[in-house]
């Protein structure tokens, strides 16, 4: 009697490969759908924590946290978190997404100039990056290139700084920020009345040297845009190269932490600035946006978190960024 030894034919063997190859081309797409999805989830986390931050500081201080004096300062852990704090908002609500030791690194500290020991202790605050503020689908968490050219009045910068991938609603106006005149050059220039009399402010509800109740939200809390994710030009991710990515995460009012639904730069007129998806080339650094597919996500004056799609209504998402306009919004989300 004759046979043959068991085993796979040559046929076979590529049979079952063919197989095995159909099924993991299948199974890759769910697989990154599913890492999608997870990244997106973190993100809306990081949202909704800042939301609270700032949501608690006006339960605690009475006012939402102040935009801060410019893009020339950094936050002074001595100036409490109202018209005499330079830093921005995301400096003034670290005690209230449990960090406090880090708003406390400089205090008591000598200052008046870049390097002063309070200005060489707040290194390392602006040298300590917070997972809560970097989207996870656009970049790590960690130290990017400082790339201002101005310098800052009150911290000396390492050539490495934190960002922070998330803004708040600056209104449907342009920042006021849009020359350093709109700054004071030393923190007595900043402690005159007199210097900040008239200044202008934006329609939203971060705003430059000033605090913002929520009764000031006639529009209602809920039709109205708190903070959410900053449009970035995926060729600056790590350059520091972009107008609204180049100085560290807790300057005061800047492109880099408060974005706008309407109106271009430097006084530039637009009708509408709807959010985008991060674009290779696209230079944009005034509206907000996202590395995710097809949406980007908001947290609402209420509380609340949502996705928005690109294809939002201009005109609503122009009306949401505004906090008194008037004019009836019905807010969408996915």
């Amino acid at each position: 009697m004759s046979g043959r030894e068991g085993g796979f034919t040559l046929v076979e063997l590529l049979v079952v490969i063919t197989i095995i190859g159909i099924l993991v081309g299948l199974l890759l797409p769910a697989v990154e759908s599913a890492r999608d999805q997870g990244r997106l989830v973190q993100c809306q986390n990081h949202v909704k924590q800042l939301a609270l931050g700032m949501l608690s500081h006006e339960a605690s201080k009475g006012f939402l946290p102040t935009a801060g004096w410019g893009y020339i300062w950094t936050g002074d852990p001595d100036l409490g978190t109202g018209l005499q704090q330079p830093g921005g908002w995301a400096y003034c609500i670290l005690p209230y997404i449990d960090q406090a030791a880090l708003a406390q690194i400089g205090a008591g500290l000598a200052s008046g100039s870049n390097t002063s020991p309070k200005a060489l202790a707040l290194q390392q605050l602006v040298a300590t990056p917070l997972e809560t503020f970097y989207c996870p689908d656009r970049r790590p968490v960690g130290l990017y290139t400082f790339g201002s050219g101005s310098g800052q009045v009150n911290c000396a910068n390492p050539s490495q700084v934190i960002r922070i991938d998330y803004a708040a609603n600056g209104g449907d106006s342009n920042l006021v920020d849009a020359t350093q005149s709109r700054q004071p050059s030393s923190y007595a220039q900043g402690e005159q009345v007199s210097f900040w009399a008239g200044c202008p402010q934006n329609t939203g509800v971060c705003l430059q040297h000033a605090e913002l109740h929520l009764a000031a939200i006639t529009d209602g809390l809920s039709n109205t845009y708190l903070l959410g994710e900053k449009y970035l030009n995926p060729d600056s991710y790590t350059s520091g190269t972009d107008n609204g990515d180049n100085e560290n995460a807790y300057t005061g009012l800047n492109w880099d932490q408060t974005r706008t639904t309407a109106t271009g730069p430097n006084g530039s007129s637009y009708n509408y600035q709807p959010p985008q998806q991060d674009t290779p080339g696209n230079g944009n650094y005034w509206c907000f946006g996202s590395a995710h597919r097809g949406v980007f996500v908001m947290a609402i004056c209420d509380g609340s978190v949502r996705k928005f799609s690109f294809t939002i209504d201009p005109e609503v998402h122009r009306r949401l960024g505004n906090r008194a306009d008037g004019l009836p919004v019905t807010t969408p989300s996915l």
